[in-house]
């Protein structure tokens, strides 16, 4: 995990990293619209070839790559959170590590096509 933490002067890319809203239930069945967030951060990225894709278990024939980036406390990093690099859009596949102070957290992404 100290990798992740001597490694930060190598975060020199913009990466924004979205969380869509959450819907909650409201007492009368109805719902409350959540409000979403988009934070812009410093990042690596790493586009993975077709090999490291394969041992990742990624699926081939959309761009793969291995970003790393800090963030904020509350931040939500997960599945559902949208990459945005270089104006293309990424969807998280895994998260491979995040350090002991939750300050940089490096996940594997596909490029969305939709």
């Amino acid at each position: 995990m100290e990798g992740l933490l001597m490694n930060i002067g190598k975060l020199n890319r913009r990466i924004t990293i979205t969380t869509y809203a959450v819907n909650s239930a409201t007492a009368t069945g109805g719902y409350t619209k959540g409000a979403g967030t988009a934070v812009t951060t410093w990042c690596s990225a790493k586009p993975l070839s077709q090999k490291e894709s394969l041992l990742n278990g990624l699926q081939l024939g959309q761009a793969s790559y291995e970003f790393t980036f800090r963030y904020e406390q509350g931040t939500t990093v997960n599945q559902t959170t949208l990459l945005t690099y270089e104006s293309r859009n990424f969807r998280v596949i895994s998260i491979l590590e995040i350090d002991e102070n939750k300050r940089v957290v490096k996940v594997l992404a596909n490029e969305r096509t939709n």
